[in-house]
């Protein structure tokens, strides 16, 4: 009699599982999951376009200085030619 019990709640323990266990709710699920993913992929994305436009932005202004300083050297060197001339 003392063995019964145990085993008679492991047995309405694994009963209960087996039957949540065989609930058909996939299609819930997988439009949960598809929803959850979809969500975390555009905050993604839009961080990604704000990181990226702010590196394009610091890109673009460093080598803006870098083309001027170019072309202010070359023009340096085009007048220092034509002074020697």
């Amino acid at each position: 009699m003392k063995n019964i019990f145990p085993i008679s709640i492991i047995l309405f323990f694994l009963i209960s599982i087996f039957q949540v266990g065989c609930i058909d709710d996939t299609a819930e699920q997988e439009a949960i999951f598809k929803n959850a993913v979809d969500t975390l992929y555009y905050r993604g994305i839009k961080q990604f376009n704000i990181d990226l436009d702010s590196i394009c932005t610091l890109q673009k202004d460093s080598m803006i200085l870098s083309y001027m300083d170019s072309i202010t050297e070359i023009r340096l060197k085009e007048i220092e030619n034509l002074k020697q001339k």
